[in-house]
């Protein structure tokens, strides 16, 4: 057996030989969801081939289910998760809602690259009822106190109800969701309110809403370059948006040649293979950050030209 160090250096060999190691590129991308695409398979991995000496072989279906839930998760972008930089196999499309004074209903597409629990609206007061994905009907679970549900690899569909004898001020939405439509009593409120709690409020407590303004997004851009083996670079991003919740594309956000390591973002986001962010923005002021590195002797930084609404740099 190898000694504990050797046996650390070993393992951390194999998932950089699997490309599994924290900061390495991305292998693959989800693309947008489609209405008319729905229930298509997840995408498939090219095959490789890896050569992996005999003593690390044993080891491979151990690191490749060392992921959360056990998944092997190299399909999956770097998105916003617990971790900040970790792989994010999940992304929904837009919630909706129609609610009325005695329950209501929700429909929402989510893409998934691996097998994953995905979080639903509602919560323990507001418990969602005759839960389907696809027309076929699934067990919704508690975790982490969210009523939740097992998904397989693909592009779902899901439908299901509430009901309540008095309907609450708010309804709970899954943190990871920042598209959201409500049909409330037949009428569409077009000013949605969510706040940073993950709530969408049904009763505005701060007076009658006023007329949408329209769709608007200013964006700041800072970098900041740590000087270290290997070279990291910060790039900030600060947002001012109005209008309705939406998806927005920025960037590319990284510098030619960074590989990215973690997002910090209280939207929704994640990175496409191109290097652009793609996030679920809704109205008020929000900061991203995303680091990357840059590995090798690195001796000059340069910078793409990027569209608007990316500023000039």
């Amino acid at each position: 057996m190898l000694p504990d160090s050797r046996r650390r250096a070993a393992l951390l060999l194999l998932a950089s030989t699997l490309g599994l190691a924290p900061g390495l590129p991305l292998r693959a991308e989800a693309e947008p969801i489609e209405p008319a695409r729905q229930n298509r398979p997840a995408p498939e991995r090219a095959t490789e081939t890896i050569a992996i000496p005999a003593p690390l072989a044993p080891w491979v279906p151990w690191v490749l289910e060392g992921a959360p839930e056990g998944q092997d998760r190299r399909d999956c972008p770097i998105g916003v998760g617990d971790g900040g930089g970790e792989r994010v196999c999940t992304w929904p499309g837009r919630l909706e809602l129609t609610l009325r004074r005695d329950g209501g209903a929700f429909t929402q597409i989510w893409q998934v690259l691996a097998e994953s629990w995905i979080a639903l609206p509602g919560d323990a007061d507001a418990w969602p009822l005759g839960l389907q994905a696809d027309g076929r009907a699934l067990p919704v679970v508690p975790r982490a106190g969210r009523p939740s549900v097992k998904l397989a690899a693909g592009t779902h569909r899901l439908t299901g109800r509430f009901s309540w004898a008095q309907a609450p001020d708010a309804l709970m939405i899954p943190p990871g969701v920042g598209l959201v439509s409500l049909v409330h009593d037949g009428r569409e409120v077009s000013n949605l309110r969510l706040d940073r709690s993950s709530r969408v409020w049904l009763s505005d407590p701060a007076g009658p809403e006023t007329e949408r303004t329209g769709d608007r997004l200013s964006l700041e851009v800072y970098r900041r370059i740590e000087d270290r083996l290997p070279l990291e670079v910060l790039t900030r991003l600060q947002l001012e948006v109005s209008g309705g919740a939406r998806e927005v594309q920025l960037g590319p956000v990284l510098l030619p040649d960074g590989i990215p390591l973690r997002i910090e973002s209280p939207l929704p986001a994640r990175l496409e293979e191109d290097g652009a962010l793609r996030v679920q923005v809704r109205p008020g002021r929000w900061t991203l950050d995303v680091t990357a590195q840059h590995p090798g002797d690195v001796t000059e930084l340069t910078r793409r030209a990027v569209a608007a609404p990316w500023p000039e740099q």
